[in-house]
């Protein structure tokens, strides 16, 4: 990976970081909690009294009383039941929304909906969410950090993460950051992305999506570049324990590289990612994320980028994690000669 020399450009990051954190703060705040009247029954016969939180890759979250917020696997439960209205999705990406009753069959609750009742099995049940609560409620995410330095290269980098995400009955959205920073004696380069992206979902997983991002890559003679997307996509596996989408879709953007002027370019896009969760303890979380822009407007060029993510739970809410990214471009600005950057970072991070 190189590095250019030159001034730091740390003022944007910090600032960006500094507004993160103070958002992810009111995010975090308590609220107004519902009754905790909601009834869980475990295989093994246990009852329990409290206030369902969420069902999310696997585990039901619970509030009590007199035992605190609870995590449950999914597969230990028996039957859920609530006066309160939630919303439902199952594995094949349908939705309902009403509150819940045990099932006639063993292992099935039913959700009685404003019109109607719907019976559906526990282990096809891939998420749940209040649906009474707030727009702050709504929202869940991450933020991580990590530092790494190596002595003998005097080279050290610094990431900070954050994602957060929104979801109503029919939309899903993410907002999430990134940022490198890596300081060595020659100066200091930095990585930014700012990415929001918003879904329709639709019957059988698929979703149309619009997009935006705001990008800066020292490394590759990007000062900004500012993307905005349309397009579609499918879940095609979406379960209790692992998920896989496919989406495309076209994009324009503008860039502002170094030595150079700004030009707006047109692009097609075509993504993947896939997650793997096991929520045995220790909770460990494998992410891969794959897109491709092919340009439309430049003969040949062809833009990438590769992550991955690893997280490992330490205790309850905090977690360790090792990430990478590369990022690839065939015609990279003309006053630089590398064509893609690469880098891994060791963090810790706290998940609400």
């Amino acid at each position: 990976m190189r590095h250019r020399p030159g001034p730091a450009p740390l003022g944007r990051p910090a600032r960006l970081l500094g507004l993160v954190c103070v958002i992810l703060a009111a995010i975090a705040s308590p609220a107004i909690a519902r009754p905790k009247i909601d009834v869980i029954v475990l295989t093994n016969g246990d009852r329990l009294t409290g206030e369902i939180v969420s069902l999310e890759s696997g585990k039901l979250t619970l509030k009590t009383d007199s035992m605190g917020t609870l995590s449950i696997e999914w597969d230990n439960i028996a039957s859920i039941s609530s006066t309160q209205r939630f919303q439902f999705e199952s594995e094949d990406g349908a939705r309902f929304t009403g509150t819940i009753e045990e099932g006639a069959a063993p292992a099935t609750l039913r959700v009685v909906t404003d019109n109607t009742t719907a019976e559906i099995e526990l282990a096809l049940i891939v998420r749940i969410g209040a649906i009474e609560k707030g727009f702050w409620n709504r929202l869940d995410g991450s933020l991580s950090s990590g530092f790494n330095y190596t002595w003998s290269s005097r080279v050290g980098t610094l990431n900070v993460d954050a994602e957060v995400h929104s979801r109503t009955e029919r939309w899903e959205r993410d907002w999430s950051l990134s940022t490198y920073i890596t300081e060595q004696d020659a100066g200091t380069s930095s990585q930014n992305d700012m990415t929001f992206l918003s879904r329709r979902v639709y019957k059988s997983r698929w979703f149309s999506m619009i997009m935006g991002a705001a990008q800066r890559n020292d490394e590759m003679g990007i000062r900004l570049r500012v993307l905005a997307a349309g397009g579609a996509g499918r879940h095609i596996v979406q379960t209790n324990h692992a998920q896989f989408t496919v989406m495309g879709g076209l994009d324009v953007n503008q860039e502002a590289v170094t030595g150079g002027q700004s030009e707006t370019s047109a692009e097609v896009l075509a993504g993947l990612s896939w997650s793997v969760f096991r929520y045995d303890y220790p909770e460990t979380n494998l992410k891969m994320g794959f897109i491709v822009f092919p340009s439309l407007t430049v003969s040949g060029r062809v833009r990438g980028q590769v992550n991955v993510s690893l997280n490992r739970e330490l205790f309850k809410d905090f977690f360790w994690g090792l990430s990478a990214y590369d990022t690839y471009d065939s015609k990279p600005s003309a006053t630089l000669e590398a064509s893609n950057d690469w880098g891994f970072v060791n963090t810790l991070g706290w998940k609400f």
